[in-house]
Order: C-alpha cells, then structure tokens, then sequence
C-alpha cells in the first residue's frame, strides 16, 4: 500500500511544476529552492520566476496605501509611516495571492554567472593588461 502511495506522489504534476524553458524538464516545487535564481537540475541554466506583475502590484499598494492612510486621517509623519507600513502589507499580500492564482513560469536569467571567485583588492587583471615593464 505504501508503495503504491509512492508511485501515485512521485507520478502526479503539481499545477505549480514548472517546465525549464532551456531543456523542457519539468521541475517540482520541491527542487525549485527559496531563492531569486537557482539552476536547472538537469541542464545546469540559471533560471528565475516571471515577475511581471510585481510592479502592477506594488505601485497599486502605494497608491491604496497612501488612499487608506488619508481616509483615516493620519497627516504629517504619521502618514508616511502608516503609509510605509500599509504599501508593505498590502504589497507582501498582493504577491502571495498572485502565487496562489497564478503559477508564474520560469525565465532564463539574462547575463553570464560568475565563471571565477570574485576579488576586492583589483589585482585580477588579465596577462595583456599587466604592464610588463614598471
């Protein structure tokens, strides 16, 4: 019984499995890790939500933010916090149930990664752009 419950959860598709757009493998939510980008498990490309409507979303909750916070009559420094405060809220919120209603697709992310650990003391120059005679 038990391994038939396996079988039957490692079978079924999420509504929130996604295919990556560079190999088409579907990946699980389970291998999709909580972060901005994150590599295909099989092909290895970087890859990143579709965010096109985080700016619809967040200028809306600015715009009902500052409507909300009028309407109770904060003036002054209040308004700006109670401003500040009600854009996050309503923002975060808007953002959840777009992730509940919409299962936004991957993208490829633009650019190249990191080939090489990165220096802060400007020493990583190439062969040709070292000056041979001081």
């Amino acid at each position: 019984m038990q391994l038939l419950l396996a079988q039957m959860t490692s079978n079924t598709s999420s509504r929130f499995s996604k295919p990556c757009p560079a190999c088409g493998r579907v990946i699980h939510p389970s291998e999709i890790p909580l972060v901005d980008s994150f590599p295909c498990p099989s092909c290895g490309e970087w890859l990143t939500y579709d965010n096109r409507y985080s700016i619809a979303i967040w200028t809306g909750s600015i715009l009902g933010a500052i409507v909300i916070a009028f309407h109770l009559g904060y003036r002054d420094a209040n308004f700006v916090l109670v401003a500040t405060f009600v854009t996050w809220v309503l923002g975060l919120l808007g953002l959840f149930i777009l992730g509940l209603v919409v299962s936004l697709p991957l993208k490829l992310v633009k650019g190249k990664p990191f080939d090489r650990t990165a220096s802060l003391h400007l020493t990583d120059k190439s062969e040709s752009d070292k000056n041979p005679n001081p």
